[in-house]
């Protein structure tokens, strides 16, 4: 073999190993250049579209500026869209939102006053946005105007909406019912907007999908008295809150068991007054509702709640079938509150064959007084003859078959033969009459159902039993 030639053998061609690991870093320096360049795309893309938004908000702008006192007075207060701009394929939202400010230059929704309507004087801030901005902000720009308004109204109100933490609620739908024409705006990103209108009282109605008021209903209102010679500016204040929700559990102490359908759940909080939930969700539900009993409660402004099962406050008894429970977290979380329940088990059998018969009318009966304010009756029908049967804690006549007033088993005394005065045997000497003992005849004693008894059922002694009897 000659030199060099094992050498040249081997430079002869490549590896499968080295032809993967070319192939690799080729495949890097592909993906690295291809993202550099979508990446280099997309600002260009957002550069160009920023640009097209912010030549739209100064052309708006620049039309203010050069608008007449006359063109200017038709400007509506508030909130307002629009007509959206295409360029170059692009859709531009626009958004006009302009705002009353007072004599100082402070903004009339974060100034206590004076009334400026009368002044006129205003700014509007134009808002441009478009498709698929991801993290970008909208394009804003704000002018100030000599608004005119003067020459068509006397006074004006602000609306202020915003949470507990005071904090402004944006996007609320305002609308003043009264004035002629109806007048509708949404509150800014401050949870602000403000209505020149002329001197008289309105009734001002806030509203804004999965978010209620302290009462737990979505439609707020409140009314407004405006009068341009006031040294402050009139004001609708509202405390709104998303929507929370609440999960009721029923603290058995069996696991099997029915439950009348009729049982009501009460519902308080705060500074209202303890309310049967009787209103079912749907779709459109703006306010507090429940899908089911036990469920969930919807609709809930945050707070402390204390929810009851029945109608009977039994405190200084038996005890409450309630559970309090705190509903303060975010949206999104569901807290769940358990309430306390007894459990009744009734049989019922027959009193003629000692069987045990089910498909009877049941019922529950707690008299008026003590924690009762009225009387409390629920029933079900049984589907065996024996039933478990879920009620609030108090003293309950239970009953079977209609019976409303408990019956107690009387027997009846035993009847014997007498012999009568009108049919006197005269026996012959020879003749006598000796009767036997097995003469007198003994009936059997006849039995009443017991049809209703009475049970006790309390915090501390949860169950009871009531064995029931019918006739057939």
């Amino acid at each position: 073999m000659k030199p060099g030639t094992r050498a040249a053998e081997c430079d002869a061609g490549v590896s499968l190993l080295e032809v993967v690991i070319a192939m690799a870093i080729f495949s890097i320096g592909v993906t690295a250049v291809l993202g550099l360049f979508l990446n280099t795309t997309g600002v260009v893309r957002d550069n160009i579209r920023r640009t097209a938004a912010a030549a739209l908000m100064n052309q708006k702008l620049e039309e203010y500026r050069t608008m007449t006192k006359e063109q200017l007075s038709r400007l509506i207060i508030g909130r307002t869209s629009l007509p959206t701009q295409t360029v170059n394929n692009v859709e531009y939202s626009l958004v006009q939102n302009v705002r009353l400010f007072n004599a100082g230059g402070s903004d009339l929704c974060t100034s206590s006053g004076p009334n400026s309507a009368r002044l006129g004087k205003a700014y509007v801030d134009i808002s441009v946005s478009w498709p698929n901005m991801g993290r970008t902000k909208p394009v804003q720009g704000r002018t100030y105007v000599e608004s005119g308004i003067s020459s068509r109204v006397s006074g004006a109100f602000r609306v202020q909406v915003k949470d507990q933490s005071g904090v402004g609620v944006g996007n609320v739908k305002v609308a003043v019912k009264n004035a002629s024409p109806g007048l509708n705006q949404e509150t800014d990103d401050g949870g602000c907007t403000i209505f020149s209108i002329p001197d008289g009282s309105y009734k001002t109605e806030i509203r804004r999908e999965s978010y209620v008021g302290s009462d737990n209903n979505q439609i707020q209102s409140q009314d407004v008295s405006v009068l341009a010679s006031s040294p402050n500016v009139p004001e609708a204040s509202f405390v709104y809150e998303p929507a929370r929700s609440l999960k009721v559990e029923l603290d058995a102490p069996t696991a099997n068991y029915v439950m009348p359908p009729q049982i009501p759940l009460r519902v308080s909080w705060g500074a209202y007054s303890e309310v049967g939930l009787s209103r079912l969700c749907a779709n459109d539900s703006s306010a507090m509702c429940y899908d089911a009993f036990p469920g969930t409660i919807r609709n809930l402004f945050p707070g402390n709640y204390r929810l009851k099962a029945g109608i009977c406050s039994n405190s200084g008894t038996t005890g409450t079938s309630e559970a309090g429970v705190d509903v303060v977290g975010s949206p999104g979380d569901v807290p769940t509150v358990k309430i306390p329940m007894a459990a009744v088990t009734v049989a019922v059998s027959s009193l003629k064959t000692g069987q045990g018969v089910s498909g009877r009318l049941l019922k529950f009966r707690q008299e008026a007084g003590g924690g009762c304010p009225t009387a409390e009756e629920y029933s079900l029908t049984s589907s065996s003859p024996q039933t478990t049967v879920l009620l609030p804690f108090g003293v309950w006549t239970v009953s079977v078959a209609g019976s409303t007033s408990p019956a107690t088993a009387t027997p009846t005394p035993a009847m014997t033969s007498s012999p009568t005065n009108s049919a006197t045997a005269t026996p012959s000497p020879s003749a006598t009459a000796t009767p036997s003992a097995s003469a007198t005849a003994t009936p059997p004693v006849p039995q009443t159902p017991v049809t209703s008894r009475s049970v006790t059922v309390s915090k501390s002694s949860p169950t009871a039993s009531a064995q029931l009897t019918v006739a057939e």
